[in-house]
């Protein structure tokens, strides 16, 4: 039987879905055998089983968040923004956190170190959103603070939200991701804004 033709990002999905549901132990052997290649061509396509994982889980959806970041913050009142940044960021994590483990779980030093690169993954994330944050301190949007503080807090607030269900296995309501958000972006601006909290 010959081989299907499957792009590499098919290949990729079959091979982050294996990993995800058997562990970064599952063998290669599996995994073309999902895919009805043989273990010799999914080689060639990737070279090795560290190169394979990598580019299987290393998290590459952030890319629109981060324009978003790189563009913000606007005028709009900034609980609203962050409410929204909320929204993004869970969908992103609820996607990237599970790969995200995988890969630590690996141990492969090529992950480990995909994981660290500045230039992509988490600490791009991490960077756009502390920038983020100080442009709203320089527009007067926020008392001045450390941006990065403010980033940690955020963003580890919404982290802990998604690896909490991950973690218990259960679903998540979205009306009380709405209210999350809502609560989170009101506390947090809050604690930053020039003037108290109306009453």
């Amino acid at each position: 039987m010959r081989p299907r033709l499957q792009t590499d990002e098919q290949i990729l999905a079959v091979a982050r879905a294996c990993i995800l549901e058997h562990g970064p132990a599952v063998s290669t052997a599996h995994i073309a055998g999902e895919l009805g290649l043989s273990q010799a061509t999914l080689f060639k396509r990737f070279g090795t089983k560290e190169e394979l994982l990598v580019r299987a889980l290393l998290p590459t959806g952030d890319g629109e968040l981060i324009r978003m970041l790189d563009a913000g913050p606007t005028e709009q009142p900034l609980p609203e923004q962050l409410e929204v940044v909320g929204a993004a960021l869970l969908s992103l994590f609820d996607t990237v956190l599970p790969c995200v483990m995988m890969l630590r779980a690996s141990n492969e030093g090529a992950a480990q170190a995909a994981l660290r690169d500045p230039s992509r993954g988490p600490i791009r994330l991490n960077r756009s959103l502390e920038a983020w944050f100080q442009r709203a301190v320089d527009r007067g949007l926020a008392r001045a603070t450390r941006p990065g503080v403010a980033a940690a807090a955020f963003v580890g607030a919404v982290r802990n939200r998604v690896f909490t269900t991950h973690l218990m296995g259960t679903p998540r309501d979205p009306a009380e991701d709405t209210a999350f958000l809502a609560g989170l972006s009101r506390l947090l601006f809050f604690g930053i804004s020039p003037a108290p909290e109306p009453r």
